[in-house]
């Protein structure tokens, strides 16, 4: 992976790399700029007294410096642990000493400070200079790589690094979301990310001086894989943020862009208010021209019809295309699943979207759907080199037949680090990797996604919360009795709570009570703070009072008195619903 980018700087040396330092500063760098400031950081790392194979910490957040600190590690054979700066800081600390992090690259002295000084390695550079910052800048760190540089001693660093280096070396160890319990380190290799980018370019295809519009943080992999991918063609990239990207979306005129649902949600309900409120007889002829798009989508229709649909979309829904800018060529939604009237409706109206599914523990792409044969709700068939098949309790499934998706291929992690017995329950001795995911292929390989066998909750927005620390904290209210999580693919968390009934009796004399409903949301968010190490989307949004508790009797609880989660829902999906349907 450190030759990627030396690679694109050999190709393209003058061709811009990046527009933006960060989603608000102006500031064009090209690819040989680019990679030079990636040779001096690497080179002041080695100088500094890290070796290859030495845990790096990275906590920051999307810009130029994030890139470059990024790529000068894997360049020196460092690995990267990155993580973004709205995390917890017990989390951080936990995630330094769990990985042995021999220095730390932070975005700022402030975050630094919200950490106790026992967890911080003694190696530390802030990504930019501060007035009177006791830490050196990564501009300094450079400075100093720089000068070795010149002197020839650079270079001899940089070769032995280089020599040490093979395929099964460590890149990064990503640390799976957490709260209160242990993340998890997911290990992935310079073969994992570097067989992912190779893949991912064979269905992509991006091209030079392409404009990738980049918004989802530079540490998720879905993220990291889509500005390797970019890079690996000489694309241009351009950081923007949530505030800046309905302006940026027009003036930038990207031709990619990485979404995870959420923002495809968001945009389709800008879309469809936009349409609702057209004349009556554009409506009907949009209507007319979405049904032949529901119908491409669903696999009828050849490569005519497809392009045929294209051009008229171009023609009808000019307003839309210059919103995105008049040059999108290609959308990829990732990070969770794409709700399938989201789905249906933005390939109805022509938008080249494709899905996508993976893991961290993936590099993360398994398999992409292809722009020149959408089919609807899939996230296509594997990348090259991926084998992916459904497994029954016992044996491997059928088309058709929903399972356990089982996958192997080079871009399967090396494991989860220090964790050799999490790693077993999910890792065979032939590479086959659980996913916890259920779905089911076609008879044509493509794969489809129909649930999650794992508890981890997955947000519309691409963030993992995980139930049960977060249920086990609200259970210690003495007004709640049971809860249960629930938000799949949906904006935010929410729960079903069963009320602790004889405190609710003798406090309010009934659970009809309307101040319940109250008191039951001042003790979520009461409980649920930063203190006690949750993040923001761990926090619950709405909630609904079930007034039956759960138990082994009614099928709700497991003999172990574990919750049934999939049968709460199930009788309860009215009301979940009815929260998401209020909004």
């Amino acid at each position: 992976m450190g030759d990627l980018l030396a690679g694109a700087a050999r190709r393209w040396p003058d061709m811009t790399a990046l527009r933006r330092r960060s989603s608000a500063e102006v500031a064009p760098c090209t690819y040989r700029e680019l990679d030079g400031q990636v040779d001096a950081i690497a080179v002041g790392l080695l100088a500094a007294g890290l070796n290859p194979g030495d845990r790096v910490a990275l906590f920051a957040d999307n810009c130029r410096e994030w890139l470059a600190a990024d790529q000068a590690m894997a360049r020196a054979g460092l690995v990267s642990v990155p993580r973004g700066t709205d995390t917890a800081p017990a989390e951080l600390e936990l995630i330094l000493k769990h990985s042995g992090a021999s220095a730390m690259i932070v975005a700022d002295k402030t975050l630094v400070d919200k950490l106790s000084p026992e967890a911080c390695p003694r190696k530390t550079w802030t990504l930019h200079t501060e007035q009177g910052s006791r830490f050196q800048s990564l501009d300094g760190l450079a400075h100093d790589g720089i000068g070795l540089l010149g002197s020839g001693d650079g270079l001899e660093l940089l070769s032995n690094a280089h020599a040490q280096l093979t395929g099964e070396a460590p890149c990064t160890i990503v640390y799976t979301s957490g709260t209160t319990g242990r993340p998890k380190g997911v290990v992935l290799t310079h073969k994992n990310v570097a067989s992912n980018v190779h893949a991912a370019n064979s269905v992509l295809h991006l091209f030079p001086g392409g404009r990738l519009l980049s918004i989802l943080p530079s540490w998720h992999m879905f993220e990291r894989i889509i500005e390797y991918v970019a890079i690996s063609n000489g694309c241009e990239m351009i950081y923007t943020d949530q505030r800046r990207l309905k302006d940026d979306m027009g003036t930038e005129r990207p031709h990619c862009v990485a979404f995870v649902p959420r923002i495809w949600e968001r945009l389709a309900h800008g879309l469809r208010t936009k349409l609702d409120a057209a004349p009556s007889w554009k409506r009907r002829l949009v209507e007319a021209f979405r049904d032949i798009g529901t119908s491409l989508a669903s696999g009828e229709g050849g490569y005519l019809a497809r392009k045929m649909h294209s051009g008229m979309s171009r023609v009808l829904l000019k307003p839309m295309w210059k919103a995105f800018g008049g040059s999108l060529q290609l959308g990829v939604s990732g990070g969770g699943s794409l709700p399938e009237e989201v789905d249906r409706f933005l390939l109805s109206l022509g938008i080249p979207l494709v899905n996508g599914y993976g893991l961290t523990e993936t590099s993360p792409v398994l398999s992409v759907r292809r722009a020149s044969g959408n089919r609807l709700c899939s996230v296509g068939p594997p990348l090259p080199l991926t084998e992916i098949k459904i497994a029954g309790s016992d044996n491997e499934l059928g088309a058709g037949e929903v399972g356990e998706i089982v996958v192997r291929g080079p871009q399967v992690m090396q494991g989860y680090y220090k964790d050799p017995e999490q790693t077993s329950k999910v890792l065979d001795e032939d590479g086959w990797l659980r996913t916890g995911d259920l779905g089911s292929l076609d008879n044509d390989g493509w794969l489809y996604i129909t649930g999650r066998c794992k508890d981890t909750i997955v947000l519309a927005g691409g963030e993992n919360v995980e139930p049960e620390p977060v249920e086990g904290r609200l259970s210690a209210s003495p007004w709640i009795s049971q809860v249960m999580l629930v938000g799949q693919d949906r904006r935010v968390a929410g729960a079903l709570v069963v009320p602790e009934q004889e405190h609710v009796e003798t406090q309010l004399g009934t659970l009809d009570d309307p101040r319940l409903h109250d008191i039951l949301r001042e003790e979520l968010d009461r409980l649920l703070d930063s203190d006690a190490g949750f993040r923001p989307v761990d926090r619950v949004g709405p909630f609904a009072i079930v007034a039956e508790p759960w138990t082994t009797e009614n099928g709700c609880m497991t003999a172990t008195l574990k919750l049934r989660r999939h049968v709460i829902a199930e009788r309860h999906a009215a009301e979940i619903n009815a929260l998401y349907d209020r909004g």
